[in-house]
C-alpha cells in the first residue's frame, strides 16, 4: 500500500479550499460523499478534505475472470479514504476507466438520514430504514438491502457473529414468501437476529 498523491500542489490547494469545513455528519448524499462525487475522475479529487478525510491510500488488484458473470474484470485500484489512519469509505476503479461509479462507507462516523454502520436493525428501522429485496430468495439472483428513500443509497447488513444467520426463524419463513418483483416488504426488526447490524452504506446509481 502507498499513499496516493493525486494532484499537483497548485490544483490541490484550489480543491482543498472548496471542501474545507465539510462535516462528516452531513457529507453523505445520493451524489457522493463531500467532494467525492459519483462520475468524478479520481484524479480530480483533493488529497485531503478538512473534517472528512486526511489521506487517500490505494491497493492495486490484478485483472481476473469472473466465472459467475462470464467476463474479464480489468486490473485496477482500491482507493481508501482515511481519517487518522482509519478507513471511512472506499471505492475501486479499473485502469481503463478512472471515474467513480460507487462508494462504500465502512465507518459509523458517516451516516445518511440518521442510519450508520454498526446500528442495530431495530434502531435503523426506527430511523426510517425499510427492507428492500428483488428476486427469488432461493436463487443466487436474490438481492436485498435496507433503504430510507428511493435514491441510490442502500444499507448492507450482516450478523456480527461470523457465520451466523442474519435472520430470525420467523424472518426466514417470511423470506420464502417475498415477491420476486423488486420492492419493499413488511419485514420487521423481529425478523432479524439480535446481532444483525448495518454493515455498510453503498452509494451508487439509483435502483429502480
Amino acid at each position: 500500500m502507498k499513499t496516493l498523491h493525486l494532484l499537483l500542489a497548485a490544483s490541490a490547494a484550489l480543491l482543498l479550499s472548496a471542501c474545507g469545513g465539510s462535516s462528516s455528519s452531513s457529507a453523505v448524499s445520493p451524489e457522493g460523499i463531500g467532494p467525492v462525487r459519483l462520475g468524478a475522475a479520481i484524479t480530480d479529487l483533493p488529497r485531503q478534505c478538512d473534517g472528512l478525510y486526511d489521506t487517500i491510500d490505494l491497493e492495486h488488484y490484478d485483472g481476473y475472470y469472473d466465472d459467475m458473470n462470464g467476463e474479464e474484470v480489468p486490473a485496477g485500484d482500491i482507493f481508501l479514504f482515511k481519517k487518522e489512519g482509519i478507513t471511512l469509505f472506499q471505492t475501486s476503479i479499473p485502469e481503463n476507466d478512472r471515474r467513480i461509479k460507487w462508494l462504500y462507507v465502512l465507518s459509523p462516523e458517516l451516516s445518511y438520514k440518521g442510519v450508520h454502520v454498526g446500528m442495530s436493525i431495530a434502531e435503523a428501522m426506527k430511523a426510517g430504514a425499510r427492507f428492500y429485496s428483488a428476486g427469488d430468495f432461493a436463487s443466487c439472483g436474490f438481492y436485498s438491502c435496507f433503504k430510507v428513500d428511493d435514491s441510490g443509497i442502500a444499507f448492507d447488513y450482516e450478523n456480527n457473529e461470523m457465520g451466523e444467520d442474519a435472520f430470525s426463524p420467523a424472518g426466514n419463513r417470511k423470506l420464502d414468501e417475498l415477491p420476486v418483483e423488486a420492492g419493499y416488504s413488511d419485514m420487521t426488526a423481529d425478523d432479524f437476529a439480535p446481532q444483525t447490524v448495518i454493515s455498510a452504506i453503498r452509494i451508487e446509481e439509483r435502483i429502480e
